[in-house]
């Protein structure tokens, strides 16, 4: 390496503009992430920070020729949890069985759930009493990812009288909804299984709502925020009305299921 002045002084310039095209660089980054896209990194931020919650519809009323409900909703509530992971969600499970009563079948549900939509909450119990409700309210530090929502129950006032026709509904299987996804359908929503039910399907079913909960680092949640309504089917009793046209006599026996019969 030559030590002489001239020398010396071209790689002293070189080392200068290598060190100047550095800083800019670096200045130039800087500069394209905190003030061109600083909108996307706010909006990226604000989406790690909320998690969507989807809130059910209620699914059309369906009426006889007098206007008399065959087929309706009462208020339930649903109990689900916000997992990071299936073995953040398996430890929640575990713990749960100390407070309330979980079935195996409720359990591996919950498990199934989560494998099919891990972005959605997994809904643990579908048609919670209030007895569970309460005991897991007074639980909630304990299991502060878990979300209690209102969600309607489909119910049958005349109940055996209309079950062979009524059909019921029930969660969503697998092969329905590979048939049925382009159509809206998400897993773990209920469908028309049998009767009319299930043959107006499209008709009945309404369009879930969303709503925003803010949850921190450990996806435990923090807030309610905004929400987008439910969407109720609005022409569906007046056109089944129609279509039904007679009512079943009171005493007629038809064979049906135990979960439909009105509580």
């Amino acid at each position: 390496m030559s030590f002489h002045p001239n020398d010396v002084i071209r790689r002293g310039r070189a080392a200068s503009l290598i060190v100047s095209g550095v800083v800019l660089f670096l200045l130039g980054a800087f500069f394209r992430a905190q003030v061109i896209r600083n909108e996307e990194s706010l909006l990226q931020s604000e989406e790690n920070r909320l998690r969507q919650v989807p809130t059910a519809a209620p699914r059309g009323r369906i009426l006889d020729r007098n206007n008399r409900p065959i087929a309706e909703n009462v208020v339930g509530y649903s109990v689900a949890l916000l997992a990071l992971s299936e073995d953040t969600l398996r430890a929640t499970l575990d713990r749960l069985k100390s407070t309330i009563q979980l079935t195996p079948k409720q359990y591996q549900d919950a498990i199934r759930r989560y494998r099919q939509a891990s972005n959605r909450p997994t809904v643990i119990v579908q048609d919670a009493s209030l007895d569970v409700v309460s005991v897991l309210e007074e639980h909630h530090m304990d299991f502060p990812s878990l979300i209690i929502q209102s969600a309607p129950k489909r119910i049958y006032p005349d109940g055996q009288a209309v079950g062979a026709f009524v059909g019921y509904v029930a969660e969503i299987s697998e092969p329905e909804l590979a048939n049925m996804s382009a159509d809206g359908y998400k897993p773990g929503q209920l469908v028309g299984k049998q009767g009319l039910e299930k043959q107006y399907e499209k008709l009945l079913h309404g369009r879930e709502g969303i709503q925003f909960v803010e949850v921190d680092a450990h996806n435990r949640v923090v807030t309610n925020g905004r929400a987008r309504e439910a969407v109720t089917p609005q022409a569906t009793a007046a056109i089944l009305s129609r279509l039904l046209g007679i009512r079943p006599p009171a005493d007629a026996e038809f064979p049906v299921p135990s979960s439909l019969e009105a509580p």
